[in-house]
């Protein structure tokens, strides 16, 4: 083939580089409808190429198997076709594709960002043709020298539907990056999942205030990002989002963001949290194992906290519950170094384990609660825990009072007998000599 790179090339494939991303945020690698990828250029023969991918799952890789529709368009000529399959995918990025025409030989693409720089060809188009390829001049590309308002697009990847923004990947070289408000005068409105996935490069993100969805993981493993400045216009992070970011200590949550999901920052860095007064529902696992975390401000917008939502976060010694909260779910606070909550009046549901491995030497549950799980606020295994003083102020039945085991076994949210005492004295104050002893006696 004339003017081509010689031998097989390699297509840039990278996590977060080629996939077209769900507009809402809210996807995952679960259940989700087959993605798309769209790469466009022109040659120096006056072809110009239109070669989309169409993944067979909701994986965010290229694999065997995926389809893939090349487009070739010549000004007053018929558009011509190849389609086909991703028959390798090598380890090296490398994307070999298939046609499905009988007998044709296989051709393989190289890619700089979102535009095609050659093929290794030739190209068998589906009337059984063999295209040849002319040089590739960096003419005609979609996302080439296209300025925004904010950045520059050429470091991106992106995909475009019903006028907006998709930013799908992240081609540049890292440190302080500003997501460009504009695309070719459409706005930017959402991060696709897993768009800047494994970005060690990363040190701080800019997120414009035309932005309205952060996807699934979008930020995940950016170990070296330190800054993110969430605008006002976001209203949903999804959850992985910016988990394994270990860099990151602080991040303002705006009043706009109405959801968290689950462990949008599991296992970072960060030490204090401010959440905006919009969200409603801190999600499973959302700050699971930050364990640097000492200080976050929970809102009165927040009405349930969940699973694991700050489960070993060990620096954290104090949290302020506001009485909006009706539930705290399992493991909420497992594993936290809480010397002193105040659980109000607002919560029906204490969850397994929500408490428990805490450092707390009283507690009072108030009236409104009516199921405390097991070991809600003991010490999992063998331990006795801290906790010597516990004050009831309404009336917990049996059955909702510790949870059931495979052997049908109750397990008491506390330690010792306080379980039986409370169940025969009912309301009061139930105290204990000291941490070893198991018997309880009411005051």
């Amino acid at each position: 083939m004339k003017n081509l790179f010689p031998g097989i090339l390699a297509l840039a494939l990278v996590l977060g580089m080629t996939v077209v991303g769900c507009d809402n945020g809210s996807t995952d690698d679960n259940g989700n409808k087959p993605q798309t990828t769209k790469y466009e250029s022109a040659d120096t023969n006056g072809n110009t190429y239109s070669l989309v991918i169409t993944e067979n799952t909701s994986r965010y890789t290229a694999k065997k198997d995926d389809t893939y529709v090349l487009t070739i368009k010549k000004s007053g000529q018929p558009d011509k076709k190849s389609k086909g399959t991703v028959s390798v995918v090598g380890a090296d990025g490398t994307l070999t594709l298939q046609p499905e025409t009988a007998n044709a030989p296989s051709f393989a693409v190289s890619t700089s960002g979102t535009k095609i720089t050659a093929f290794s060809g030739p190209i068998t188009l589906d009337d059984g043709e063999a295209l040849e390829a002319g040089e590739f001049n960096g003419e005609n590309n979609n996302n080439n020298n296209n300025n925004s308002n904010n950045g520059t697009s050429s470091d991106f990847n992106y995909t475009e539907e019903n006028g907006t923004i998709t930013i799908t990947g992240y081609t540049g070289t890292g440190g302080n990056v500003t997501i460009p408000a504009q695309i070719n005068g459409k706005p930017v409105v959402n991060i696709r999942w897993a768009a800047f996935e494994d970005c060690t490069s990363l040190t701080g993100v800019t997120i414009p205030n035309s932005v309205t969805s952060i996807g699934w993981a979008a930020f995940q493993k950016c170990t070296s990002l330190t800054s993110v400045n969430i605008p006002n216009s976001v209203t949903s992070i999804s959850g992985q989002a910016f988990q394994y970011c270990t860099s990151l200590t602080s991040i303002t949550i705006p009043d706009s963001v109405t959801s968290i999901g689950d462990r949008a920052f599991s296992h970072s860095g960060l030490t204090s949290v401010t959440i905006g007064n919009s969200v409603t529902y801190i999600g499973n696992s959302t700050f699971y194992v930050c364990d640097s975390l000492t200080s976050i401000t929970i809102p009165d917008s927040v009405t349930s906290i969940g699973e694991d939502a700050f489960a070993h976060c060990y620096r954290l010694t104090s949290i302020t519950i506001p009485d909006s909260v009706t539930s705290i779910g399992n493991s909420a606070f497992l594993g936290c170094s809480l010397t002193n909550v105040t659980i109000p009046n607002s919560v029906t549901y204490i969850g397994y384990q929500a408490f428990c491995n805490c450092s707390l030497t009283s507690i009072t549950i108030p009236n409104s609660v009516t199921v405390i799980g097991g070991e809600a606020f003991s010490v999992s295994g063998s331990g006795s825990g801290s906790l010597t003083s516990v004050t009831f102020q309404g009336t917990i039945t049996a059955d909702n009072f510790g949870s059931f085991n495979l052997n049908n076994n109750n397990i008491s949210p506390f330690y010792g007998d306080l379980r039986a005492k409370y169940l025969a004295g009912g309301i009061g104050t139930y105290t204990r000599p000291n941490t070893s002893s198991s018997t309880w006696t009411k005051q």
